[in-house]
């Protein structure tokens, strides 16, 4: 562990660390699942739910994944693994879902479903981190408590598209 950080003992922080590695990897998934269908949306709602995407894909990349990129880093794990090939993705614990294309487009109800149990995945994932650092890692704790708002935020997002549409 990096000096900064001496009051996470080595094993804690492995554990810590694990987990935002694999959090990461969530996160660019769905930063994917949302970006490389935005301009294949068809339906009424396409408009709307294009601009919730191109947000949210921002979200999950700016303001998550590059968090848990620096946070990894401040606890002197790297990410080394994750660096090498967006393949090593596939070793989330909740994978990426291919979008079904139809006739070269998406269809808006099946993405809405696809990123919707993306979403439920993040939940748990950051659920599980909020528990492993909430008396060991205050700082990360009170991030992680903000990003799974966010992440329940884009779950009802979705739902309530999904709604709209049926």
């Amino acid at each position: 562990m990096k000096e900064l950080l001496t009051f996470i003992n080595e094993e804690e922080g492995s554990k810590i660390i694990d987990a935002m590695k694999n959090a990461l990897k969530e996160e660019l998934n769905a930063w994917y699942g949302y970006v490389i269908v935005k301009e294949w949306l068809t339906g009424t709602e396409r408009k709307d739910i294009e601009k919730f995407y191109e947000d949210t894909a921002k979200d999950e990349l700016e303001d998550h994944g590059y968090w848990l990129m620096k946070r990894i880093n401040q606890l002197g794990g790297t990410i080394e693994d994750i660096a090498i090939s967006p393949n090593s993705w596939d070793t989330a614990t909740h994978k990426y879902i291919a979008p079904t294309w139809s006739k070269g487009n998406i269809d808006i109800k099946k993405s809405l479903e696809d990123n919707i149990k993306n979403e439920e995945g993040a939940i748990e994932t950051y659920k599980e981190l909020v528990k492993l650092t909430k008396d060991i890692d205050p700082a990360s704790n009170s991030k992680l408590k903000k990003i799974l708002a966010d992440e329940q935020e884009h779950l009802q997002e979705l739902k309530d598209f999904l709604q709209d549409i049926k």
